[in-house]
């Protein structure tokens, strides 16, 4: 019989939070193996229902790292997606894939919005940079690299590289590259 103390310690948001977190950078590559690929169509059928009731707004709820977002967005771009996790590293946002869209400034609106939203909000902070940077707002980005600063003292691009999932991709890069010029230190 399983030991009630160690139930509900893995019931325990904070701990399911540190688990998912901990697992972040590889839990695309985890999830398309254990499904042998099963995961790409049952999000491409996903978003292909979806796409038939023509949705102005969606809301991903548990979206990780936003794969079935991205499905959703490439199905229906004219709608807003909104990607929500309570795993901070494995949140993906209207932000991240604007930018991965090239829509530095539509990402910056967005981002800005969730930041007004949410001023506490680091990983918005994180997102909202580089689209601003990337859009040549680059004062703007500043001035938000010091408010993360502020929230997030100590915190440097090598971190973000080593918590953020898609790091290593091209938009990984932009965005890393992106928060050095706007002030992130690249290491401690």
């Amino acid at each position: 019989m399983a030991d009630p103390n160690q139930l509900s310690h893995s019931r325990d948001p904070e701990t399911v939070r540190e688990m998912f977190g901990s697992i972040s950078r590889r839990y695309d590559l985890a999830n398309h193996l254990l499904s042998c690929g099963c995961d790409f169509f049952w999000r491409g059928r996903a978003a292909a229902i979806v796409k038939d009731w023509n949705p102005n707004a969606i809301v991903d709820l548990a979206t990780g790292t936003g794969d079935l977002a991205l499905a959703l967005a490439k199905a229906l771009p004219d709608s807003e997606i909104i990607g929500a996790d309570f795993s901070e590293e494995m949140t993906f946002t209207d932000t991240h894939l604007h930018l991965a869209d090239r829509q530095y400034e539509r990402a910056a609106e967005f981002g800005l919005r969730c930041i007004r939203e949410n001023r506490g909000y680091t990983s918005g902070y994180r997102m909202l940079i580089p689209a601003l940077m990337e859009a040549g707002r680059e004062a703007e980005a500043r001035t938000m690299a010091h408010q993360l600063l502020t929230l997030q003292p100590g915190l440097t691009v090598e971190q973000f590289r080593l918590r953020f999932p898609g790091s290593a991709s091209p938009l990984g890069e932009l965005c890393c590259e992106a928060l050095a010029r706007a002030g992130i230190p690249r290491s401690g």
